[in-house]
């Protein structure tokens, strides 16, 4: 009997990665890649449900604390899925 393969299902973020550093009050697609990243509600809205999950990654991650979607912290959500 053969063995069945475990496969994994991988989610591809498909909204474009910002560029430039990102902060409340911003919008659109750029936005909702840093929400899909951080796998919480996609709206678009940098809001502060947004700056608080931004935080708290930040901060898991040994990243300076700002809730601002700077470069460094672009990389490292990158890296996450």
């Amino acid at each position: 009997m053969a063995k069945k393969k475990k496969t994994v299902s991988v989610a591809v973020n498909p909204y474009e990665m910002p560029e430039k550093n990102k902060k409340e009050g911003d919008i659109g697609n750029v936005v909702r890649w840093i929400q899909f990243q951080l796998d919480i509600k996609i709206t678009g809205e940098y809001d502060k449900a947004t700056v608080e999950a931004v935080k708290s990654f930040q901060a898991a991650h040994a990243l300076p604390v700002s809730g601002i979607v700077d470069k460094l912290t672009r990389v490292v959500l990158a890296d996450m899925k």
